[in-house]
């Protein structure tokens, strides 16, 4: 397996490149975070654990020209901006207990909708 090289490298993420995604005509990237976790309520995070588990969650990022003008509010509440690099994640409640597969999906969906949004202003001229 040969190692791809990601722009979003450049950002320094902890996360790994996972995969690329082609939404309209914007490059999406997709990174995947890994997070073990003390199976139980221990207290002392894993002191005594007998069990781990392994959390994951998707991050998907877009570099959508002058998007730094635009709001949060505007784009659909982004979880990341730099410049003009706009990235979500499926770090949040409302996906756990997701598979993966679904995770991804949502992640997907969620970046498709920013690039919607910024399209809308972007192609219209009017921002």
């Amino acid at each position: 397996m040969t190692e791809t090289t990601f722009k979003t490298d450049a950002l320094g993420f902890a996360s790994k490149p996972w995969a690329t995604f082609h939404i309209y005509d914007k490059e999406v990237e997709i990174r995947i975070c890994e997070d073990t976790h003390p199976v139980g309520k221990n207290l002392l995070r894993g002191k005594d654990t007998k069990k781990w588990i392994v959390k994951s969650h998707f991050c998907a990022y877009a570099e959508l020209e002058n998007s730094h003008i635009l709001s949060d509010t505007f784009l659909g509440y982004p979880t990341y901006r730099h410049a003009d690099w706009v990235g979500v994640d499926t770090a949040h409640a409302f996906n756990e207990g997701q598979t993966g597969a679904q995770k991804l999906a949502s992640a997907l969906h969620q970046i498709e909708g920013i690039i919607e949004s910024w399209r809308k202003a972007t192609q219209s001229g009017v921002y």
